[in-house]
């Protein structure tokens, strides 16, 4: 179906056939030819953008048409949000909106007045009748406007009952000559016993302008793919989202998104379409190429019984149905995105399956001097061994020469007699591609040593798993052993250290084997026998996904509560004290103590969390008129900035609000009221005088309704603008 321009000056040649034809196509709603600046399913930090953005060459006040017979159904305005918005029921069948206007055309302006001198407030969102406003296809209803959001644009979205569906493709396409762009592509291991490029992180590789292929990619395990990418309809500024994602592996399509339609009650989550974790810590958009538990939104495909995931030489994968199983070796990944008009790009990268080898066996026959070294390939590949021998406790190596069994991965060595007191053997071994495996041997010590082993432990928590780091200032004489410690004192040993470097081990573990913690306990011996445990605080609480619990240890002040069904995903919470000195609060609003990090901010809610913090007793007292002693205010900084949650105080004493997205919650004291100021009447001939002034505050929100406006003691009703 496609769309007419309707304005003065449209021409009427034509025969009457032709007219007739262009009375059935729908009208544009902009006098102005179309500029896409934002598309459908863009991704906003809670939502997808459910319509188009039409640039208005930064103006205000062009005409809005109506795109087709129909009949106004809804009406809103608010400072917020969609500011000013129409909404159109057309005699077709679909809902279209018109947002962020800057004045109604009428009837719908007089109606928008009786509605707020019936409420006394700026703010209203009603219903009304089939018929009741009756419009007609071409009819000028609005003005295009930047209420509700910063900059002039019209927000034209359509709807079936209460989805969204893609405007582009559902009778108003913007022409469209511009490629997508890729601009990296990641492999992604799902879990701790799955690598890319040998670690459990995510391995990421910049595409260049222009570029389809990318280098070789090690891996093995449960993986996904994720893609960041950006679209453009013409040559400019603007910046859209492709409107299809592809994923194919050996050429078979393994998982397929389309941004066309989706459900309000499942906009947020969006949360569940994008790499959080790389969005919370660098603020790069990755999409995410295979279906997360919980996903709800429509037009996500992944292959049957695959989840859009690869089980890639998984001994276990027999009878999984979560992903698509491969075996070892060289396979060819193809990303493709593309937009509505249907132009494409894509990236292709072999990908080589392969899990990284293992040393065995490193012993010395400390009599004889007699080394002797195995060592094991999953995908039995072809090992090659590099064995260096250091004599000061690993400061300097030296080659060892080394003769291998036949046909087996076994190699012996001969150190000088005797020379075995005091050595330290280093084994690598590197299978054919390219992944290696190291392992240490030291001789035990002559004597016991009085001063202690310097050991250091770091934890780090990403995708849903705990990677743990430790690290000795000198080599060990054996593996460090790692315990986690439970709430109740006990402890569970935790296995699978790997070896990383000469003094660098490493422990990784996934958020649904873990269990409630408050700290690590690290214990090790060195080449000197030198002993240490240490005991490293890493408190966090478990919650998992469908289930409720109310976590209140975390920390003496502050109670979260998840009802059944909040959280997504596993995740594993954690709070650590922080402190508001770089952050810019503004002359009016001051650190009233409490500063808490919630983590990890990337976790997908799909309900609020309730918070619950005990206030200070300056709170809870009164002044002698009954007056708080002091007023505080709950807020909480994440990614969407520095957000207002409660002043209020229950009758436990507690300040209560909710969020959807975790982050740093602080108590902040606001003891300034708002300023009135910059009083300016407008007087024009043959119109309504206009009085405008600003209300100063940089505290605590200004809701709709706090602002009372009476002139000569009749209620007037202010329009507010927030944004400035």
């Amino acid at each position: 179906m496609g769309w007419r321009r309707v304005g003065i000056g449209t021409a009427l040649a034509g025969c009457l056939c032709a007219a007739i034809v262009a009375a059935e196509e729908p009208v544009w709603p902009l006098d102005v030819e179309p500029i896409l600046t934002s598309s459908f399913g863009e991704p906003r930090p809670t939502h997808l953008h459910a319509g188009i953005d039409l640039g208005t060459g930064g103006r205000t006040g062009l005409r809005c048409r109506a795109v087709g017979d129909g009949w106004v159904a809804r009406m809103r305005m608010s400072p917020f949000g969609y500011g000013k918005a129409l909404y159109l029921q057309l005699e077709t069948g679909e809902i279209v909106v018109y947002a962020h206007l800057d004045r109604f055309a009428e009837p719908m302006a007089e109606r928008a007045w009786s509605e707020q001198k019936k409420r006394g407030r700026y703010s209203f969102d009603i219903t009304l009748r089939r018929g009741e406003i009756p419009v007609r296809r071409g009819e000028v209803i609005a003005w295009s406007g930047d209420t509700g959001v910063g900059f002039p644009h019209l927000h034209f979205e359509m709807r079936q009952g209460d989805s969204p569906i893609n405007p582009q493709t559902s009778g108003f396409s913007v022409p469209d000559r511009v490629r997508p762009t890729i601009r990296d592509v990641s492999v992604l291991p799902l879990d701790a016993r799955s690598h890319a490029s040998g670690d459990v992180l995510r391995h990421t590789m910049k595409i260049a302008s222009g570029e389809s292929t990318a280098d070789a990619v090690v891996a093995a395990g449960r993986l996904g793919f994720a893609v960041s990418s950006i679209d453009r309809a013409a040559r400019g500024p603007y910046r859209q989202a492709p409107y299809r994602y592809t994923l194919r592996v050996d050429g078979r399509t393994l998982y397929e998104a389309y941004h066309e339609r989706f459900d309000y009650s499942h906009n947020h989550h969006i949360v569940l379409d994008y790499d959080q974790e790389r969005l919370v810590r660098f603020n790069a958009k990755s999409f995410l190429m295979y279906a997360r538990p919980g996903n709800r939104l429509p037009g996500r495909a992944p292959a049957t019984g695959t989840r859009g995931m690869l089980l890639a030489a998984v001994p276990e994968a027999a009878g999984l149905d979560e992903g698509a199983v491969v075996g070892p070796g060289r396979h060819e990944v193809e990303i493709e995105v593309a937009d509505v008009a249907g132009h494409t790009r894509s990236v292709r990268f072999p990908l080589v399956v392969s899990h990284p080898p293992a040393v065995d066996v490193l012993e010395v026959d400390v009599a004889t001097g007699r080394v002797e070294c195995e060592a094991s390939d999953p995908e039995g590949e072809a090992l090659e061994l590099a064995l260096h021998v250091s004599r000061d406790g690993g400061a300097t190596w030296g080659p060892l020469p080394v003769e291998r069994a036949a046909d087996e991965p076994r190699w012996t060595a001969e150190l000088p007699v005797d020379g075995a007191r005091g050595a330290a053997l280093r084994a690598r071994v590197r299978d054919a591609s390219g992944l290696t495996a190291l392992r240490t041997w030291v001789a035990p010590p002559d004597v016991q040593p009085s001063e202690e082993l310097g050991l250091d432990v770091a934890t780090r928590w990403e995708y849903g798993r705990l990677r743990v780091e430790i690290t000795s200032d000198a080599l060990l004489a054996q593996p460090p052993t790692l315990w986690l410690q439970r709430p109740d004192a006990r402890r569970r040993a935790l296995d699978g250290l790997v070896q990383r470097e000469e003094r660098l081990w490493v422990w990784v573990g996934d958020v649904a084997d873990l269990e409630d913690t408050d700290a690590l306990v690290v214990g090790a011996v060195d080449h000197a026998g030198r002993r240490r445990i240490l005991q490293h605080p890493t408190a966090a609480r478990i919650v998992r996904r469908g289930t409720a619990r109310i976590v209140e240890d975390l920390h003496p002040q502050l109670q979260l509560e998840f009802e059944p069904g909040t959280l997504l995903e596993d995740v594993a919470l954690r709070a650590r004290p922080c402190d508001t000195a770089s952050w810019k609060l503004g002359p009016e609003l001051e650190p009233a103590g409490l500063c808490i990090a919630v983590e990890p901010g990337a976790a997908a809610l799909d309900k609020r969390v309730r918070v619950r913090v005990r206030a200070p007793a300056s709170v809870t007292a009164t002044n002698g008129d009954g007056a708080p002693a002091e007023r505080l205010g709950l807020f909480v900084r994440n990614r969407r900035g520095l957000r207002f949650l409660t002043a209020d105080v229950d009758a436990a004493g507690d300040l209560v609000g909710s969020t959807r997205f975790l982050g740093t919650f602080v108590l902040l004291r606001d003891t300034t009221p708002p300023e009135l100021r910059d009083f300016v009447a407008r007087l024009r001939p043959g119109k309504p005088p206009r009085l405008r002034f600003v209300v100063h505050d940089r505290g605590a929100d200004l809701s709709d309704g706090a602002l009372d406006v009476d002139i000569d003691g009749v209620r007037a009703i202010p329009e507010w603008d927030p944004e400035t």
